[in-house]
This record gives C-alpha cells, sequence and structure tokens, in this order.
C-alpha cells in the first residue's frame, strides 16, 4: 500500500505507481480516498455531499477501483489521470457513479433509478445492470428503473468534459438508489450494510464483466476476477489473532481422556454395567481471559463482507469450544457438541442402518497382524517424506505420546500416536491417507495462503474434511468390512447418546444388536461419551455422504485440499481463488494420482448410493 499523499502529487505519480502494477490506496483533503487494486477499466465513483462517511460511500470500500470523493472535490483531475492512463491500453473504460436519493424515513423500500449515457451502448449496459439489479437479496422486491435523466446526481456537473469521453471511448452509467442500509442521516445499519455491500458488490462485478467483454481487449476468465486482491492491514491482523486464540490450547486434547485403558478395566469388571469415570488434563488456560482476549478481536472493522463472515463463524466456533472445555463433564458440554457437530437426522441413522445390514457381523481383517505405536510412526515418516519432496515447508512431526493411549490424530500440524496404539497391518495405509493424506496435507496447504483460517480450518470444517478423510481410504482400495461398521456403529451411539441413554445402556444395546467385540465397542463409546456427550463421530458418514453428493452434482475433490473448508465454503474459496487472493496449493494428495483411485472416484460419481462403496468389500473374501 501507498502513505497518504496530497491530491497534486497523487496526480503527478499516478502513470507511474500504475505502470508499477502495484496496489495503491491513497487519501486526501477532507476524506476524499482513491484505490487502485490493479489496472483495471473501470471505476466506481462516489460524491459525498456531507462531510459524514455515508453507508453509500461505504458500499464501494470494497470495490477493486475507486473513488469516494468529499463536499467540494470535483477530483476531475485524478479520474482523468485514471482513465487518460488505462483506456488506451483496453480500448475502451466504463465509469460507475452511484449516489442515494434524498432522506426517504427511516425504512425506505428498495428502489434503484439507473441513468445512462445518450448512446446505445450505455442503454445496453443498463438494461444489463437492471435485470442483475432484481436479483439482489433483499427483504422485498426491488424496484428498478431506467431513467432518461444525466448519468449523475442533480447537483454535480460532469465527472468529464464530452469531448474527453469521446476520445477515450468512456461509457458513463449512473446509479441513484434509496439508501435501505443506513438510517436518514446517513450513518449505516451495520449489518444491513454487510449484507447489501455483498450482494451489491457481485452485481457489480457482474455489470463490469459484462462491459470488458463486449467493449474491450481485456478477458477475465470470470467475474469474480475483477473483485480486489489486495486486502487492508485490519483483515490480516484480525486473521492472525484468531490463530493466536486458536493455537493457545488444543481442542481435541482437552477432552480426550487421560485413563482410557484404567477405565476399560474397571468397566469390565464391573461387567459392563458401571458407568466409566474419565480423567481429562487440567485446562491451564483461564475461560474468561481467553474469551475476553477473543471478544476484542476487532472484526467489526473488517468491511470486506467475504472476511467478515469467515472471521465472526470462526469467533464464535472458538468460543463455542472454550465453552465446552470449561463445561467438561456437564450436560451443557453436550448442547456445545450439538451446535458445533451437529445431531444425527433420521436419514443418517438409516443409512448406518444399511451399512449394518449389508456388511456381515463377524468380519476380520484378511490380515490379523498389528503394527505398534512406533512401527505406525515409521511409516507415517516414510509418507510425511514424500510429501516433503512436493513442498519442502511440509514439516509435521510424529510424536508417540504416552498420555493419548491408543489414539491417533492430528493436531496443530503435527501427527501424534499413543503409545498403546495398535493397527491392524490392513489399516496401516488407509489410516496414514486419513491422517497425513488428508489432515495434515489441508493443514499444510492452508498455512501455505495469506488467509491462516485455512489452516486452522473454518468455521464447520469438520464434517467435510472427515468426509474426504474417508473417502481417501476408500480409493486406497482398503476401506476395510470392520472400518465401515465402526463409522456406522459411531452414528448409531451417537443417536443413542442424544436421546439420553447412559453409557451401559447404549453398551449393552448394541452389543447384542450387532455383536460388537467388547473392546471395539468400549473404544466407539468412550469416544462418544467424553467430555459429557460429543456429537463429532456421526460426522465421518455425513460428510462422506454430503462429500459423495457433492461429487455426483459434478464437484471436484482436488480443489478441496486448498485447506479445511465446508462445504459452504467451496463458492467462497472459489472467488477468492478467481480474484487472486487465495494461491495455488502447494501439495497435492498422493491418493488423487493413482490409476485405481481414478476408477474408483468414477464409479462412485456415477452412482445414486452408498452401494458401490459397499459392494466394493461385500462380495470379498475375508
Amino acid at each position: 500500500m501507498r502513505d497518504l499523499m496530497p491530491e497534486p502529487s497523487i496526480v503527478e505519480r499516478l502513470p507511474e505507481l500504475l505502470k508499477e502494477g502495484k496496489p495503491i490506496r491513497v487519501q486526501w483533503g477532507n476524506g476524499s480516498r482513491l484505490r487502485l487494486d490493479r489496472e483495471l477499466p473501470f471505476l466506481c465513483v462516489h460524491r459525498s455531499t456531507t462531510s459524514t462517511a455515508t453507508g453509500t460511500a461505504r458500499l464501494l470500500n470494497n470495490n477493486a477501483s475507486a473513488v469516494i470523493l468529499a463536499p467540494e472535490d470535483n477530483g476531475r483531475p485524478i479520474i482523468e489521470e485514471i482513465v487518460g492512463t488505462l483506456a488506451p491500453r483496453f480500448g475502451a473504460f466504463f465509469i460507475l457513479e452511484i449516489w442515494s436519493k434524498e432522506a426517504q424515513g427511516e425504512h425506505p423500500p428498495p428502489e434503484f433509478q439507473i441513468h445512462p449515457g445518450r448512446d446505445s451502448n450505455s442503454m445496453r449496459l443498463a438494461e444489463y445492470l437492471a435485470q442483475e439489479l432484481r436479483r439482489l437479496n433483499l427483504t422485498e422486491e426491488a424496484v428498478v428503473e431506467i431513467s432518461s435523466q444525466r448519468p449523475r446526481p442533480e447537483q454535480w456537473g460532469p465527472l468529464l468534459p464530452k469531448a474527453f469521453r469521446e476520445e477515450h471511448n468512456v461509457m458513463l452509467l449512473g446509479l441513484e438508489m434509496s439508501a435501505v442500509y443506513q438510517d436518514s442521516q446517513g450513518q449505516p445499519y451495520p449489518e444491513l450494510l454487510r449484507s447489501f455491500r455483498r450482494s451489491f458488490d457481485i452485481r457489480v462485478r457482474q455489470l463490469v464483466f459484462e462491459f470488458v467483454q463486449s467493449f474491450t481487449s481485456f478477458r477475465p476468465p470470470n467475474f469474480q476476477t475483477l473483485g480486489p486482491r489486495a486486502m487492508v492491514k485490519v483483515v490480516w491482523q484480525v486473521d492472525k489473532e484468531l490463530e493466536e486464540v486458536s493455537d493457545s490450547f488444543s481442542f481435541l486434547l482437552q477432552i480426550t481422556p487421560i485413563n482410557l485403558h484404567q477405565a476399560w478395566l474397571s468397566f469390565k469388571r464391573s461387567e459392563y454395567q458401571e458407568e466409566p469415570r474419565f480423567v481429562y488434563r487440567p485446562f491451564e488456560l483461564d475461560p474468561t481471559e481467553l474469551k475476553r482476549k477473543l471478544f476484542s478481536i476487532p472484526i467489526e472493522k473488517v468491511e470486506e463482507p467475504t472476511f467478515y463472515k469467515i472471521f465472526l463463524e470462526k469467533q464464535h466456533q472458538l468460543d463455542t469450544k472454550i465453552n465446552m472445555i470449561a463445561r467438561r463433564r456437564t450436560r451443557h458440554f453436550l448442547y456445545g457438541s450439538l451446535s458445533l457437530y451437529g445431531d444425527v437426522t433420521p436419514d443418517l441413522v438409516e443409512q448406518a442402518h444399511l451399512i449394518l445390514q449389508i456388511v456381515p457381523a463377524r468380519t476380520r481383517d484378511a490380515d490379523p497382524r498389528l503394527v505398534d505405536a512406533e512401527e505406525f510412526a515409521r511409516q507415517a515418516r516414510r509418507e510425511i517424506n514424500h510429501y516433503r519432496k512436493q513442498w519442502d515447508q511440509f514439516t509435521p512431526e510424529v510424536i508417540v505420546r504416552d498420555d493419548l493411549e491408543t489414539s491417533v490424530l492430528c493436531d496443530s500440524g503435527n501427527l501424534l500416536i499413543g503409545s498403546r496404539a495398535k493397527v491392524p497391518v490392513s489399516r496401516v495405509e488407509p489410516l496414514i491417507h486419513h491422517e497425513v493424506g488428508t489432515h495434515l496435507v489441508t493443514y499444510y496447504n492452508g498455512r501455505a495462503q495469506p488467509l491462516r483460517q485455512l489452516a486452522l480450518g473454518l468455521a464447520d470444517y469438520i464434517e467435510f474434511q472427515e468426509g474426504i478423510a474417508v473417502l481417501s481410504e476408500f480409493l486406497s482400495g482398503q476401506l476395510s468390512k470392520p472400518r465401515l461398521r465402526y463409522l456406522a456403529l459411531r452414528v448409531l451411539a451417537v443417536d443413542s447418546m442424544v436421546k439420553g441413554a447412559t453409557f451401559s445402556e447404549t453398551y449393552r444395546q448394541l452389543r447384542e444388536a450387532y455383536e460388537v467385540p467388547s473392546k471395539r465397542l468400549f473404544d466407539i463409546l468412550s469416544r462418544v461419551y467424553r467430555g459429557g456427550g460429543l456429537t463429532k463421530d456421526a460426522v465421518y458418514l455425513r460428510g462422506l455422504l454430503s462429500l459423495l453428493e457433492y461429487l455426483r452434482q459434478g464437484g471436484e475433490l482436488a480443489p478441496l485440499f486448498v485447506g479445511k473448508i465446508a462445504r459452504h465454503d467451496i463458492p467462497v474459496i472459489q472467488e477468492l481463488q478467481w480474484r487472486g487472493v487465495l494461491r495455488e496449493a502447494p501439495l497435492q494428495p498422493r491418493i488423487l494420482t493413482k490409476r485405481e483411485a481414478k476408477k474408483r472416484l468414477k464409479v462412485l460419481k456415477e452412482s445414486t448410493s452408498l452401494v458401490p462403496l459397499l459392494e466394493d468389500f461385500a462380495d470379498k473374501p475375508e
């Protein structure tokens, strides 16, 4: 970004600054502001009528090419310099001037008047804009009219002389609107303004895209490429502060019991009647102080709608996690879990029953041999070395820990293995694809981006993330029968827990109905009942089903490894990629390069159910 400069200096240096190709953000006078993200053949303009910043002026704060002029500043020298420099490079130039109508009360209806120039091309753009404005996401239907008035506010003269416009092939549109996003004094309603601005930004980009495709030599591949790339400092400040709060504690470690082996022995001695007593790590942080730090992060200062939404959702997610840790062993923990991971739907229960019907109860791994923690760690490190050859900044540690018992999990970009872990030989490769090829790859791909939240995980990411991880197991050809039953039983266990059954009641119910080995069933339930009731284990199957639906609708798998994202984040990520805010991911999962994996993926895309996934193993000898 450039330092603030007085107007004469801006005008003199503008051609040089544009030639450098770096973002320009300057301010001068009594509040005039210019933002030029890069060389683009358009400019959005707002001429203020008062010295107070209005909601209408703030509509342009997220535009890649915009000038906001304070009262008494016509801005003509700057605008002429911009147009004179850029118009010859593109063959034409487009200016959209926006202003709000005079105050019409506190809650005016949404009305838009489009004022085109007197040429047929401007009228064509006006008709296109009218069509787009009618699609705005508003509480009531917008009234859109095309007016014959001049394309500027009545109290202002022309932005540019007619001869200059003709010389540089400049097209003008004026847009007058009722300010539904602000009060009668020009002060914005914050949430309404954010919502309106996001939808309005999209319509403006689509309008400009129509212009450049029709009248210039510029050929952007998508309308979103016309959005801003360079973000103001506060965006990255908020991103960093959220990361600091997230990194200050480990949610999974805080809710994972440290006495699982002893709890199993006690439960077994009671003949599966007494409720296990789980012991947890002390929470070293003060939850109140941590929440104070979390909510002191200035998210409200982020005006870019896409990032504001990402940060606000992440703040709420972290707040929920802190509350859950502070309320372990209480019913409030379960309420937080339902908010974080969701409930079990009847459709999901039905799918779980389908798996348990198709896959026989007494399934065994083809190879009964077990791999201990150290051997699994060795093979995981070998896989990590493979990815390090793709990108030398892929540097996770593999740590064997006594306090994790039999758990295998990823935390803060590292792979943690319980010292008592015993992994069937047939599960080693798929588990490595699950943990290393999915969780660690998405973590480090996220770290390669300027947006730190992609490594931490955007809000609600866990469902889609685990769906991808399970699919990776299938694509490796090693999603075994016991594993499928394991995922289905997790769903039924969560369903039983949420409905109020105790640990021992659910244990007896599932063991009798599905002939589950005692220790295996205890492991399932200890995950579900930890903390006070964790619904997370239902997301593995639910995430897989959601992912399969996405793939059947034509979605691609490879782009999902850009970081830890939810399904509903895909359009947001695509937008940021088109805009050039996000970079290409440096790591691609190894499983997607294998021929057999590609064949399996094709079969799943063409199917309408889980049956192909199940049949892949159901007819094979055990």
